[in-house]
């Protein structure tokens, strides 16, 4: 037991696992591993041999056969880095559980597929690089009419090399390398201009019609819902996370302070939707309210305290805003004869290219999204621009008749 050994698991006749035991400091230690990772307990149990020998001021006998002992990314990642990815740099914090979501999605379809084989000491900035590559251009690579130069994945590369960072840098404080090779990759985006819009696929978008008939085949407790996304293009998330608070209709105006985010419940520790920070900071914006949605948020809010949600579920609960997809917004999609898989999402680039076209100020449409600067909403909605006319809700009061049914 001195120098540690490997524990086979057993359920019945099944193998259950492994689990490594040994003593350190006095104390019996033990890590315990699934039924398919016996390597990494052998590899393992030669870590903690070759530490205990250092602790007590001799050298590590050498194997009969000597080997080089290089995890991988992926056994560093299994080992070391995903018990304790839960734990913030800054002393008495944790990462939030969106967040965990979003590196393991990260992980799972990028890095490990791409670098997990990978020896850990033998990664290369180059091959960061690559991978940044690969997730930049994946939309367009297959596409022959699309310029070489039109990337896109920013935000995807920037939260794997986020990632990668603090993996490596983890790697280093475990002695496993002597440098971060993330912090020398560098994500290639083109320079502003260098893209032809006009070989770019355009956006496909509701039409005035489809949008009428989406709204009169929806059944009638979710139609405000329907009628505020094509109205103000707010995110469904949110929308649902929306209070009466947020509504003063004496001066017509709707405050978007949050999104509700609904992850795995193994995730968010049996909580299904967590209320958290819109997108970007300019999505924490507020938006005039067009008087033909008076009506429909007063009876929203008629008797409600301010903190209740202003659009609700169909049995007075939070919005499920995947429920109401597969179920309300499919059936009545099918019931309005509109055949392209459309999302409520849709409805947000409805109204963004329906006001571009018709002359609304891109700067206000960028606002209205809130999105971060107005090249984004140009990049988006090129194909929709035209001159310039009065604001939003003057546009959409002008238009009551278009989306009142």
């Amino acid at each position: 037991m001195a120098n540690g050994n490997i524990e086979t698991l057993y359920n019945g006749t099944t193998v259950a696992g492994y689990k490594v035991r040994w003593r350190e400091l006095g104390k019996r230690r033990g890590k315990t591993f699934g039924p398919k990772e016996k390597a990494l307990a052998e590899r393992y149990l030669t870590e903690v041999r070759t530490r205990s020998s250092k602790r007590r001021g001799r050298v590590a006998p050498k194997p009969v056969a000597p080997v080089q002992i290089s995890l991988t990314l992926e056994e560093f990642y299994a080992l070391s880095y995903q018990p304790i990815m839960h734990t913030s740099k800054r002393k008495g914090q944790t990462r939030s559980a969106s967040d965990l979501d979003s590196k393991t999605g990260i992980w799972k379809k990028w890095v490990q597929p791409n670098l997990g084989s990978k020896a850990l000491n033998a990664i290369t900035a180059a091959d960061i690089e690559a991978l940044y590559k690969l997730i930049t251009y994946r939309d367009w690579e297959n596409d022959p009419t699309v310029p070489a130069s039109w990337k896109t994945g920013e935000a995807t590369a920037k939260k794997a090399s986020v990632l990668l960072n603090d993996i490596f840098g983890r790697a280093i404080v475990a002695a496993k390398i002597t440098s971060n090779p993330a912090s020398a990759a560098v994500i290639h985006l083109p320079a502003q201009g260098e893209v032809d819009i006009d070989l770019l696929p355009q956006l496909a978008t509701f039409t005035d019609k489809q949008v009428a008939l989406l709204i009169a085949n929806t059944p009638d407790h979710y139609k405000p819902l329907v009628r505020t996304l094509s109205l103000l293009a707010i995110r469904i998330g949110e929308a649902a996370a929306l209070r009466v608070q947020d509504i003063d209709l004496d001066r017509k105006i709707m405050h978007i302070r949050a999104s509700l985010s609904r992850k795995s419940r193994k995730q968010q520790n049996g909580v299904g939707a967590v209320r958290k920070e819109p997108k970007t900071k300019a999505s924490r914006r507020s938006i005039e309210i067009p008087d033909v949605l008076i009506d429909d948020l007063r009876r929203l809010m008629h008797g409600q305290s301010p903190t209740t949600a202003l659009f609700r579920g169909s049995r007075g609960g939070l919005l499920n805003a995947g429920n109401f997809r597969r179920r309300e917004w499919l059936d009545a999609r099918i019931a309005a004869g509109i055949n392209h898989a459309f999302t409520p999402h849709d409805l947000r680039h409805y109204c963004a290219s329906r006001m571009l076209a018709d002359g609304v100020n891109p700067q206000m449409v960028c606002d209205l999204l809130g999105h971060a600067h107005v090249g984004i909403t140009l990049k988006i909605y090129r194909h929709a621009m035209n001159t310039e006319v009065a604001g939003a809700a003057t546009y959409w009061n002008a238009k009551t008749d278009r989306l009142a049914s």
